[in-house]
């Protein structure tokens, strides 16, 4: 009996007892180990990249086999790649820089760039040579790498790249309809816009696979290395920015300042730099042939070509839209135009032209009547001039000797003034009222700003709790029509001038202020303006009297932070530099401390005898 037991007590020593849990999962891991090592020895034998397209689907097979598996029956290995992974990025995260917009520009900061900026572009410059050294030294181009060392690690490196080309031929492919998509909206109706946009989408493809085959890819290099070089020009030139952005590396650093035109033409430089290395990283080193069947890699040299045919038009999307943005700048000044209409027009328009050209107008002649952007003049005998009348009847009625004298000048010049600011007044009152209508939100407020370029409509801050982010900071979406739309390109010139002038960068307008309300508050900015010729800055006092709203200026400053007031302040970023116009309603309550009143109730009264 003592032998049996001893025996079973033996035998239950040696014997390797794992938990069925425990053993799937090692037997699961062996099997992801062999997948992979029999991956590695069978890739070696293959010759191109479209058998690496087999390769490829057994490895993304096996990912989600591991996914699938995991998510049921967690490994410990892939929670320690999970948690290597976080923590580098979370290292990665912390490398972050404290930026805002510089409104004012005085005093004038230092002007660097982030040394993030200096190392993505050496970055970029250092993968393109090694691009171009690969192809030129080795004929198997990243085959022969990754055959010579890990083939499993050059099919995650080859399905990252077919991933990166595949996204760039999509941008490629799509960019351009969803232009033309909204071209032919106004103008076509739905059905008829979706033949016209699959027939063209279809002519597109099949031009670029034609000259993807056809032509080599040297041309595409050679228009992105110009356009690289303009961008270089914009980014180096001279002359002082009207925006910049300010950045700092830590909450104690220094603050530096990027001009805008810099930011701008850095980043087209850089993308320039990274599309070109993508396609030289897949062209199979053929810049001035085009891509052979005995390639080692074909499959992404086709690609590559395809994205290089591409990138024309992007490139002219590009120039277009940064044109369109130029053009429609409000810092940009468009001179007035002045309306003639007189039967005798024709024969001394020479002469007019030549008079209002030296004005700084331009002229234009017709018959019709002036547009709401111009200002009319009907040319008359002297003894018909209401050139000296205190309230003429426009079109003014002047003469020739009128012109010449150019007294009239000051009088066109106001004129043309008061119709910007009413075509103004009559957008702002659309503006509001369509940007309620869409959106009925509480407990936030509304974003202006028709002079700066970046600010395509009216901003919308959520106030609610719920629509705000961890930060406190309220989401900021567009809401209504456009601002060149509603007001022209003229009259946000107009405002650009008067705006700076009284250096009001921004306004934020509280729900529950009304268009009456708002409008007033902009009258007294224009009174302003008016009275001392845009050298005078508004303040809280310049809007004291209108009534139901409360106006608060704040002057936002990285070394100066708000001031607490009990009206509810919108976020700004950290080290935003300018001057906001707030617009809250009226509570009925101040901003000051007032003492307490003194208590009459412990004094004696006299006593009244009836």
């Amino acid at each position: 009996m003592r032998y049996n037991s001893g025996m079973k007590l033996l035998s239950s020593a040696l014997t390797l007892s794992i938990p069925v849990r425990t053993s799937g999962q090692v037997l699961f891991s062996l099997g992801v180990l062999t997948g992979l090592l029999g991956l590695e020895i069978l890739g070696r034998g293959f010759t191109s990249d479209v058998q690496d397209g087999v390769g490829a689907l057994a490895l993304i097979t096996l990912a989600g086999a591991v996914a699938f598996w995991h998510r049921r029956r967690p490994l410990d290995w892939v929670n320690w790649l999970v948690g290597r992974t976080n923590r580098v990025t979370d290292r990665i995260s912390k490398w972050k820089y404290e930026h805002g917009i510089d409104f004012r520009g005085t005093p004038a900061l230092p002007q660097r760039l982030p040394q993030v900026a200096w190392w993505l572009t050496f970055a970029l410059l250092a993968w393109g040579a090694a691009s171009i050294g690969v192809w030129y030294l080795l004929p198997g181009g990243w085959r022969d790498i990754g055959v010579r060392t890990s083939y499993v690690f050059y099919l995650l490196i080859l399905l990252t790249l077919w991933t990166l080309l595949f996204a760039g031929l999509l941008a490629g492919l799509f960019v351009p309809m969803l232009l033309l998509d909204r071209w032919l909206r106004e103008s076509l109706s739905d059905s008829d816009r979706r033949v016209l946009l699959l027939l063209s989408g279809f002519t597109y493809l099949f031009a670029i696979f034609g000259a993807a085959s056809y032509f080599p890819v040297a041309g595409v290099m050679a228009v992105c290395g110009l356009s690289a070089g303009i961008a270089m020009y914009w980014c180096v030139r001279p002359g002082r920015a009207e925006l910049a952005l300010l950045w700092r590396s830590r909450p104690s650093g220094r603050i530096y300042s990027v001009p805008a035109p810099r930011l701008i033409a850095g980043a087209v430089i850089v993308l320039l730099i990274a599309y070109t290395n993508l396609i030289l990283t897949g062209m199979c080193g053929r810049l001035l042939t085009n891509i052979q069947a005995e390639d080692s890699m074909p499959l992404t040299g086709l690609l590559a070509a395809l994205v290089a045919w591409t990138t024309p038009g992007l490139l002219l999307i590009l120039a277009s839209r940064l044109y369109s943005v130029w053009r429609s700048n409000p810092s940009q000044r468009t001179a007035p135009t002045i309306h003639v209409q007189s039967p005798r027009a024709n024969d001394t328009l020479e002469r007019i032209t030549e008079i209002v050209s030296a004005w700084g107008f331009r002229v234009r002649a017709d018959d019709g009547t002036p547009k709401s952007t111009e200002v009319g003049l009907v040319l008359v005998h002297p003894e018909l001039s209401e050139a000296t009348e205190f309230d003429p009847r426009w079109p003014l009625k002047v003469s020739l000797a009128d012109l010449k004298a150019g007294a009239v000048r000051e009088r066109f010049g106001r004129r043309d003034e008061i119709q910007l600011r009413r075509r103004f007044f009559r957008g702002l009152r659309n503006l509001m009222k369509q940007a309620r209508a869409e959106d009925r939100s509480k407990g936030g407020g509304y974003w202006l700003a028709p002079h700066w370029w970046f600010f395509n409509g009216l901003g919308r801050e959520d106030g609610d709790s719920s629509k705000r982010s961890e930060d406190g900071e309220g989401s900021l979406r567009s809401v209504g029509p456009p601002f060149s739309s509603v007001f022209g390109r003229r009259a946000r010139q107009h405002m650009h001038r008067i705006l700076r002038g009284v250096e009001v960068d921004v306004i934020y307008i509280e729900d529950g202020v009304g268009v009456k309300q708002l409008i007033q508050v902009f009258r007294a900015i224009l009174e302003i303006y008016d009275v001392y010729g845009g050298k005078k800055r508004v303040d809280d006092h310049s809007f004291v009297g209108i009534q139901k709203v409360r106006v608060v200026v704040h002057d936002l400053n990285p070394e100066k932070p708000l001031i607490a007031v009990k009206y509810r302040q919108p976020k700004f970023d950290d080290l935003s530099r300018g001057r906001v116009l707030h617009i809250f309603r009226d509570r009925g309550d101040h901003e000051e401390v007032a003492d307490m009143p003194f208590d009459y109730s412990s004094e004696t009264s006299p006593l009244v005898l009836v």
